[in-house]
């Protein structure tokens, strides 16, 4: 079709099948005309080629586990570069496609925690502890988002310190030489007022390091 220079017109496409997102690409003249979306300008003289594509859709059981992966890698790249609200956006996706993936539920309970949705967290958190409570990423995430938990006061529950306490000690005992498991036991002791406690693991945990 013809379009009169400077003007605009909006493609489409009809036929084929499945719903994956379809885009627009010049494919040849590109001196001629110019997409932006679904609409096609004419910027100068001549013939131009756009070409439709339609976005692949994970519809097999295998490629449903293939794209899972993919969102769920791109959720924790964007999480790593600090952009929760593109890392939630990509984990809502992969959960959507594998909602008991044991893998998917810490990533969304790690999100709503750097989201300071600590209530949500600690719900992810707890049921995993219960169900585990020997693993040490439930463990000490549970520990971090309990010490952090605030009242209807908008002041730290002193019960979920307390209990926050509890599972970081249980955690260094069960992880002794794990710097993360010391570091967090630390940071409850810190928060909870036990600052000679705290200064302990810090000097034990920098004597260590020079013994190393």
């Amino acid at each position: 079709s013809s379009i009169v220079f400077g003007a605009s017109s909006s493609l489409g496409t009809s036929g084929g099948s499945g719903s994956g997102a379809v885009s627009f690409a010049v494919t040849s003249g590109a001196a001629a005309c110019s997409v932006a979306g679904n609409s096609l300008s004419a910027i100068g003289v001549g013939n131009c080629a756009v070409t439709a594509s339609k976005a692949a859709e994970f519809t097999s059981d295998k490629n449903k586990k293939e794209g899972s992966r993919v969102y769920s890698t791109l959720s924790q790249w964007y999480l790593g570069q600090g952009e929760f609200e593109k890392a939630t956006e990509y984990a809502n996706k992969a959960t959507a496609i594998d909602k008991d993936s044991p893998a998917l539920k810490q990533l969304t309970a790690v999100l709503y925690y750097f989201a300071n949705n600590y209530e949500a967290a600690e719900k992810e958190f707890t049921s995993m502890h219960q169900e585990s409570p020997q693993d040490f990423f439930a463990a000490n995430y549970l520990a971090l988002t309990l010490i952090e938990a605030k009242g209807a006061d908008g002041k730290p529950d002193p019960i979920k310190q307390a209990k926050a306490v509890q599972v970081a000690e249980l955690s260094a005992r069960l992880n002794p030489k794990s710097p993360v498991a010391l570091a967090t036991l630390a940071w409850c002791y810190f928060n909870t007022g036990k600052l000679g406690e705290a200064a302990q693991i810090f000097a034990a945990f920098e004597q260590q390091q020079n013994m190393e």
